[in-house]
């Protein structure tokens, strides 16, 4: 997260829906920032990012026992490559 932190100032992620079903909650969310800064062999391009994202924890005695992530990583790496345009 430091890496998108640096490259990402004003990255934000806002939760759009929550769920709870036995012992899952699945969380959906939104991620944005703009690319002020150099991110793995990118310089910095200015662009503006909007990535979806969906986190599904299993809760085990009151805790997470186990969390799965995936997020639009095609789409983010298309809006970095065509920069602030």
């Amino acid at each position: 997260m430091a890496r998108i932190r640096a490259a990402f100032p004003d990255w934000r992620e806002e939760i759009e829906e929550v769920v709870f079903e036995a012992d899952r909650i699945v969380v959906r969310y939104v991620s944005t920032g703009t690319q002020d800064g150099p991110f793995l062999d990118r310089p910095p391009s200015g662009a503006k990012v909007r990535v979806d994202g969906i986190s599904i924890f299993r809760i085990a005695d009151g805790r997470i026992a186990e969390q799965w992530c995936l997020i639009d990583d095609l789409a983010f790496f298309q809006q970095i490559r065509q920069g602030a345009g």
